[in-house]
């Protein structure tokens, strides 16, 4: 019972996400109700940010049950990078947002925001990562700072507050 009850819900709960996107890119709130239509925009990005970062965490235990060897040296790769060294792990996930936009690769966006804020990170710095890939990177790159990035660190922020 707990099961359906739970699978209502949720079927209930992605039928109302599509019917907003459809309200969104239908433009049927238009005129006074465009800050409605930006909150509703705002609501179904922040949501599916969090799926992303899941998604990918999910999707690399399924990936090694076919490339074990691979995933795992890619795992080591990241286990050695990611110490403290002659720069921290908040200076590292610095770069890494920085790449990140610069590459304009939503999952690398994702997590390295989220793990920004797990080791210590602050919006601010974050913001100033991705600025510097503006710099390298032109419109391409603010276009994703200004977008997807800013809907991480407002997602995310309060995870580790």
């Amino acid at each position: 019972m707990v099961t359906l009850l739970r699978d209502c819900f949720e079927d209930l709960f992605l039928a109302g996400k599509a019917f907003l996107r459809h309200l969104v890119s239908s433009a049927i709130l238009i005129g006074s109700k465009r800050r409605l239509c930006k909150w509703v925009e705002r609501w179904l990005l922040m949501s599916d940010v969090r799926k992303m970062l899941n998604e990918f965490l999910d999707g690399i235990p399924g990936l090694a049950t076919t490339n074990a060897d691979e995933v795992g040296a890619f795992m080591n790769l990241l286990g050695a990078t990611y110490q403290d060294g002659a720069c921290d792990v908040k200076t590292k996930e610095l770069i890494s947002v920085g790449i990140a936009v610069y590459n304009r690769c939503k999952y690398c966006i994702v997590y390295h925001v989220y793990k920004g804020y797990e080791a210590g990170a602050t919006r601010e710095e974050m913001i100033d990562a991705a600025m510097v890939a503006v710099a390298f990177g032109g419109g391409p790159s603010m276009a994703y700072s200004a977008t997807l990035l800013r809907e991480c660190l407002d997602e995310f922020e309060g995870d580790f507050a």
